[in-house]
C-alpha cells in the first residue's frame, strides 16, 4: 500500500513540475528564446518520464525479460494465449519479477509433471536467454530434486 501512495505522490509531484515548466514558457519575456527551449525541452523529458515508469507499475509481464538465471517462484500455462507466464527473482535481487516466455508444450508438460509432484523438487530454475529475435526469448528450464533417485 506505502508503494501505491508513494507513487501516486510522485506522479503528482511530477504532473505539478510540468504544469510549472510549460507555465514558464509564457511567463518569460520573449527576447530569451533560450530558455524557452530548455524549458520546452525540460517539459518533454518530464512527460515522457511517467509514460517509462509505467510499466514498472501496472504488474502485466515482461515480454522481453532480461537474460540471467532466476529462480521461479510459480508459473501458469495459457495455451489460447500461446504463452507460459513465469513469477521469478533474480539471486540476490529482492524484487520478483514476471515474464512472458513462448509457449512450448513439452515444457507445459514438464511444468504440470513437476506441479503434479510438489515435494519432488528442491527448487526450480529457468536460465534465459534474449536470443536473436527479441519476441521469442530462448530459456531452459532447470529441475533441482529434492531427492535423488536409487
Amino acid at each position: 500500500m506505502t508503494e501505491l501512495l508513494t507513487s501516486i505522490i510522485l506522479m503528482a509531484l511530477q504532473l505539478a513540475t510540468v504544469c510549472l515548466l510549460f507555465a514558464m514558457l509564457f511567463l518569460h519575456a520573449t527576447e530569451r528564446w533560450w530558455l524557452r527551449a530548455a524549458t520546452l525541452a525540460l517539459g518533454a523529458g518530464a512527460i515522457v518520464l511517467p509514460i517509462l515508469s509505467v510499466s514498472a507499475m501496472l504488474g502485466h509481464p515482461d515480454p522481453w525479460p532480461s537474460g540471467g538465471r532466476y529462480e521461479v517462484y510459480g508459473w501458469d500455462v495459457n495455451e489460447s494465449d500461446e504463452a507460459i507466464y513465469v513469477f521469478v527473482a533474480a539471486e540476490g535481487d529482492p524484487v520478483p519479477r514476471q515474464f512472458k516466455l513462448p509457449f512450448d508444450l513439452k515444457v507445459a508438460l514438464r511444468l504440470q509433471k513437476a506441479r503434479e509432484n510438489r515435494g519432488g523438487y528442491h527448487r526450480i530454475d529457468i536460465k534465459i536467454d534474449p536470443g536473436k529475435n527479441r519476441d521469442r526469448p530462448e530459456y531452459e528450464f532447470i529441475f533441482v530434486k529434492a531427492f535423488e533417485e536409487e
